[in-house]
């Protein structure tokens, strides 16, 4: 599948938090210089922070403090995945590998999505068809809602029957896709978007008409295994 793309997680982050994140800082950046795009802009605080994953081979992190405040810093691990991406974008597109085609043999993709504070992401399915097998145990996607592979587990999907949207709860929502060595299938195709954070005012109805009623019945209930 060519060369694997660099992957950084943030295991612990606790730094100065200013407007605006203008005193101490981490920038990641999509490549080996300062002149490529910015994964993660100027994090600061004490928030968790999603896995990043490089479009490429090469990630470069910068880390910068003043002479104020001192916090206890970050320790973040670093390595590689078969496929995947990050995406900060208010929409965008996620395919399985090689779709529409046939997806291959043991592959191992991430994709986390980031969206501004005060944002829900929801993910919709315009294609769907991954080998079916009782509770997924072969091929299967994974939706996490939060940004990294120990967030909260929204769902574990198989088979080729539609799938209702997904929104999460917060910011940052984190896809797994795995396949075996055996039945090869066209994959899946999903559409992500932004949308104003609007759980928290569900009961005032003076609020509603800023808060689209779609949205707040699809947040989900607890985590789900689908096989059609």
């Amino acid at each position: 599948m060519g060369p694997r793309p660099v992957a950084l997680q943030f295991d612990a982050f606790d730094l100065q938090d200013s407007p605006d994140c203008t005193s101490d800082y981490v920038t990641v950046y999509d490549g080996a210089s300062r002149a490529s795009p910015k994964l993660l802009h100027r994090a600061c605080g004490s928030d968790p922070l999603p896995l990043l994953v490089a479009s490429g081979t090469g990630m470069l992190v910068e880390f910068v403090s003043d002479g104020a405040v001192t916090r206890s810093g970050f320790n973040a691990s670093y390595g590689s995945v078969e496929c995947g991406g990050s995406f900060t974008r208010d929409n965008g597109v996620i395919t399985s590998p090689g779709f529409p085609e046939a997806y291959p043999n043991s592959v191992d993709c991430v994709w986390s999505i980031l969206a501004p504070v005060g944002q829900q992401i929801q993910l919709e399915f315009t294609s769907f068809d991954v080998e079916r097998f009782p509770d997924c145990g072969c091929d299967y996607l994974v939706v996490k809602d939060g940004g990294t592979t120990n967030s909260p587990l929204l769902g574990k999907y198989c088979g080729n029957s539609p799938l209702q949207p997904i929104v999460s709860t917060g910011n940052m929502l984190l896809l797994q896709f795995s396949s075996d060595v055996w039945v090869n299938k066209p994959g899946f195709s999903i559409v992500y978007s932004f949308s104003k954070y609007c759980a928290h005012i569900a009961q005032a109805d003076a609020s509603l008409a800023r808060c689209p009623l779609t949205l707040l019945s699809l947040l989900p209930a607890g985590p789900t295994s689908f096989v059609p």
